[in-house]
């Protein structure tokens, strides 16, 4: 019996040990140190897909940031979207919604990485350039 009791004892451990580390890999100030762990068992010509355990504006905001110089120059969000989804990025909401407000934020302040080359009008969306 006492073996018994010694076997759950030490399940019950490791799932606790199991559950921290989910939370830190879940960690976005952990994603570069956890995509990098991960890069390193992938072979093969498949892009690499994002880390993104949680999404956030912060880690789509990254995630673009990463693709950025595989983007067509100029792009559109959907341009965008369709290259997070070839790197298997998951999106908690609408995929173009998520995308068109990180976009905002990555054209405009002191760090931003794109420009408005043409301004949405008539029913046609933002295009947008690599700075």
């Amino acid at each position: 019996m006492a073996g018994r009791t010694d076997r759950i004892m030490e399940l019950q451990n490791r799932a606790q040990k199991l559950e921290a580390l989910a939370a830190l890999l879940r960690d976005p100030s952990l994603n570069d140190v956890v995509s990098e762990l991960f890069s390193e068992t992938e072979t093969g010509a498949a892009p690499k897909p994002l880390p993104n355990p949680t999404p956030s504006p912060r880690a789509i905001t990254e995630s673009i940031r990463k693709i950025a110089h595989e983007l067509p120059q100029p792009f559109t969000a959907s341009d965008v979207v369709r290259r997070l989804k070839e790197r298997q990025f998951v999106f908690r909401r609408s995929a173009l919604d998520t995308t068109r407000d990180a976009l905002y934020r990555l054209s405009r302040g002191k760090q931003r990485v794109f420009r408005i080359l043409e301004a949405a009008q008539g029913g046609k969306p933002n295009k947008y350039e690599l700075i």
